[in-house]
């Protein structure tokens, strides 16, 4: 298993850095924009394959999503229905390397969908699945993207029962499903440390990135095989090259990329257009409310990049690094103390095998 396994990571060119999955921000031009900035693994938005039936709904929503310059990307869905998945995973098996199964979304969306991190409560309908998936000879690999239970013995027995089921590689955001917004806290490596260190799999670490710093830490306290960031890259899509931009330049060239699309597939996604720039310019939001209602009510991407140029008018002299201030929006509310966001502090230092129990065995 381990040779097949490795084999497959190699076959995608073994990415180190990967942009995580999140709905109607996991757009193709800004999966491109980020993997100019050095950003080698890309992931769709979830997909709730429930209502996309056929072949022709996958054509006019996830199909146009796929790019050859966006490769490799992985195809995200979510769902509990097994005979559901693999039909939906049939679809499109040759258009990705690897479906994914989102079993760490904590939204209340997820919870009444019955998916996402709500799905690991009953482990048997996860193995169900997964295994239905790697035992159907699909020409695409099968991965998880999961959060961590309270209790880390079940992560671990999730964990090693999902690589005995088939999969590629494995997903691991370090928080539970309660860890979200205000609630946030630090990001669990622990965890991950000792989930690769017992399996055989790749394994991508996600959550505790906020400075490259910490991407560097995280390889080498983790031994992962790729560091994946979803908040850091939103707020600065240039994040993984490990250098500082002008996000406001960055903002500008998001736009021209989706000038590259025909109008209609334009006008559809205007929201998630708006939505990115509402992270990218937090901060000048933040200073002058106006740019707020402006980005608003933009109609079109012409009147969307006439708001990038004044921000940047306004902003010309301005530090870079004070440009940027959406990651923290939650963090900043949580005592310091309390909070380690991927700096491991004395407890967390010493990586003690008496915890792992069994699981080394």
């Amino acid at each position: 298993m381990k040779t097949k396994k490795k084999d497959f990571w190699e076959s995608i060119g073994s990415p180190k850095y990967a942009l995580a999955p999140m709905v109607d921000h996991s757009d193709l031009p800004f999966r491109l924009l980020c993997r100019k900035y050095k950003t080698e693994l890309t992931y769709t938005q979830m997909y709730n394959v429930n209502s996309l039936t056929t072949e022709d709904v996958f054509e006019k929503t996830i199909i146009k999503e796929i790019n050859e310059l966006d490769y490799p990307c992985f195809i995200q869905f979510a769902s509990h229905d097994p005979e559901i998945l693999l039909k939906s995973a049939k679809f499109i098996e040759k258009k990705t390397p690897c479906i994914d199964l989102n079993l760490g979304c904590p939204q209340k969306i997820a919870k009444n969908g019955h998916y996402g991190s709500f799905l690991l409560d009953h482990p048997d309908e996860v193995y169900k699945i997964i295994g239905y998936l790697c035992n159907n000879n699909l020409k695409c690999g099968v991965s998880c993207k999961i959060r961590l239970f309270n209790n880390l013995e079940k992560s671990y027995e999730l964990c090693k029962k999902l690589e005995e089921l088939g999969i590629n590689c494995l997903c691991i955001h370090g928080r539970t499903k309660e860890e979200i917004k205000e609630k946030i806290g630090k990001c669990n490596w622990d965890s991950i440390k000792i989930i690769k260190s017992l399996l055989n799999i790749p394994i991508i670490a996600n959550g505790g990135i906020e400075k490259f710093d910490d991407v560097i830490k995280c390889f080498d306290y983790t031994k992962c095989d790729c560091v994946m960031s979803g908040e850091k890259l939103l707020e600065n899509p240039s994040f993984f090259s490990g250098e500082i931009y002008d996000i406001d330049n960055i903002a500008i060239e998001y736009i021209n990329l989706w000038k590259g699309f025909n109008l209609n597939y334009i006008n559809d996604n205007l929201h998630i257009v708006r939505g990115h720039l509402f992270k990218m310019f937090y901060s000048a939001m933040q200073k002058e409310p106006k740019f707020n209602q402006m980005l608003a009510k933009s109609n079109n991407l012409d009147d969307i990049l006439n708001v990038c140029f004044q921000i940047k008018e306004m902003r010309k002299n301005d530090n870079l690094e004070s440009k940027f201030g959406w990651y923290r929006r939650y963090r900043d509310k949580i005592n310091k103390k309390e909070y380690i966001n991927g700096n491991m502090d004395d407890k967390y230092n010493d990586f003690n095998e008496e915890i792992i129990g069994d699981f080394f065995q």
